[in-house]
């Protein structure tokens, strides 16, 4: 039977969830945002503690995080526009050029080993997709700009009310003390590992890319090792995106060996150097396994853009951990209920 104190209560929820739900639907595109706050906020809250242990005031203190964020995030940003600037504007007037020694590349292919890869209709997509891609570029950094605004706005009001949105969430949550630490730190092992990892991976890379363009004679090696590091944060092609096509390069500038050699440096170099330090940061700072970190990549992406690299693999790996939490809270086994 529904009792009046049920039937309140059902209908509260009610319209908590419809009220919920629309506000879920009008602020989702806000959410990339609100993730990327919040993973700024695990890493810089023990510096943002130790100002406050210095008599910073709390407004203070945010703005020098916020300013330190900015800096960290748009230095790269600026390092890599300038230096592309002048890249793209070079390779726009001698477009040309380029798909002609793309078409020459692909007759030696075809003469090599009997299969017409780079044929004119390939060619003409390529011409097509650049075209197309380059205004999607401008308008992504446009979009990067904006939510990088709005992600230091969220950011500014979680570290001034840090320690009362901690207790809101701690009282909230029917979970046992100890089992709110373990997401606590499970969520920052997660952070930690992602965001550690990413910018890792991409220096790592960059180096030894510097080295393979060195060695095998690419044109202005550093630069193309600065677009490297930064491809290698793209999923699945990462910085083969990059290298593919420097070592065709060569090979269409009759530097067969040269082509061929730097293929092979970045396949199995550059590949074994991402495989490696993936597992060795997660293993150290994370202890996520590397299935979790790849569904959890696919999951996130189409869900919160660049940030679902760090936080669909948090999503899984709290999964996981909230079925372990309800076992041991609610669960009570078969041999124990005898």
């Amino acid at each position: 039977m529904i009792t009046e104190k049920l039937s309140k209560q059902l209908v509260l929820l009610g319209l908590i969830a419809f009220l919920g739900s629309i506000l879920f639907l009008q602020l989702y595109v806000f959410i990339p945002s609100l993730l990327g706050a919040l993973t700024v906020y695990i890493i810089s809250r023990p510096f943002f503690q130790y100002l406050l242990s210095l008599r910073f005031n709390k407004s203070v203190a945010a703005l020098m995080v916020i300013l330190i964020t900015v800096i960290a995030v748009l230095t790269p940003i600026y390092i890599v526009a300038s230096m592309l600037s002048g890249k793209v504007s070079h390779a726009l007037s001698h477009t040309s050029e380029y798909f002609e020694g793309l078409t020459q590349l692909g007759v030696k292919i075809q003469k090599l080993i009997g299969v017409d890869v780079l044929s004119n209709d390939t060619i003409g997509e390529l011409k097509s997709f650049i075209s197309t891609t380059l205004p999607k570029v401008l308008n992504f950094t446009l979009k990067i700009l904006s939510s990088l605004a709005v992600t230091l706005l969220i950011l500014f009001f979680l570290l001034i009310n840090s320690l009362n949105i901690e207790k809101i969430v701690s009282d909230y949550l029917p979970l046992k003390p100890e089992n709110m630490q373990l997401i606590k730190k499970e969520v920052k092992g997660a952070v930690l590992s992602n965001a550690i990892m990413i910018p890792l991976i991409a220096l790592l890379q960059g180096v030894i890319a510097c080295v393979g363009y060195v060695l095998f004679g690419v044109p202005d090696p550093i630069f193309w090792a600065v677009i490297t590091a930064f491809a290698s944060i793209i999923p699945w092609v990462g910085s083969a995106i990059i290298w593919l096509p420097l070592g065709l390069y060569l090979l269409s500038q009759n530097q067969v060996a040269m082509g061929i050699g730097l293929i092979a440096f970045a396949a199995i170099i550059i590949g074994a150097a991402d495989n490696v330090l993936r597992i060795l940061v997660q293993s150290r700072v994370g202890d996520t396994h590397p299935l979790i970190t790849i569904f959890g990549i696919i999951i996130g992406l189409p869900l919160f853009g660049f940030i679902g690299l760090i936080f669909g693999p948090i999503i899984i790996s709290i999964f996981i951990l909230l079925l372990k939490i309800y076992s041991h809270e609610f669960y009570t086994p078969l041999s124990k209920k005898k």
